[in-house]
């Protein structure tokens, strides 16, 4: 659980235009590595799993302040 500070905190970086470059460029990163999933030959699966881990890396990036703040809100609507 984050704190309100936090959440603030989070609520703001949405909002900012250093968090629309970054999840830009997490999105682009993301398209990337899953074409290479989708279209690059593997000989190793662990080749594979180390792009699976990649894209559930990223996207839990992109996720994490919305996640949060959800959480946050439901917990305040608990009390």
């Amino acid at each position: 659980m984050i704190t309100e500070n936090q959440y603030h905190d989070l609520q703001a970086l949405l909002a900012s235009g250093g968090w629309a470059i970054l999840r830009d460029y997490i999105n682009r990163r993301l398209a990337r590595v899953q074409m290479d999933l989708e279209r690059k030959p593997f000989d190793d699966l662990a080749e594979v799993g180390f792009l699976q881990g990649q894209i559930q890396a990223l996207r839990s990036v992109l996720e994490f302040p919305g996640t949060r703040i959800r959480e946050f809100d439901q917990k305040c609507k608990e009390r």
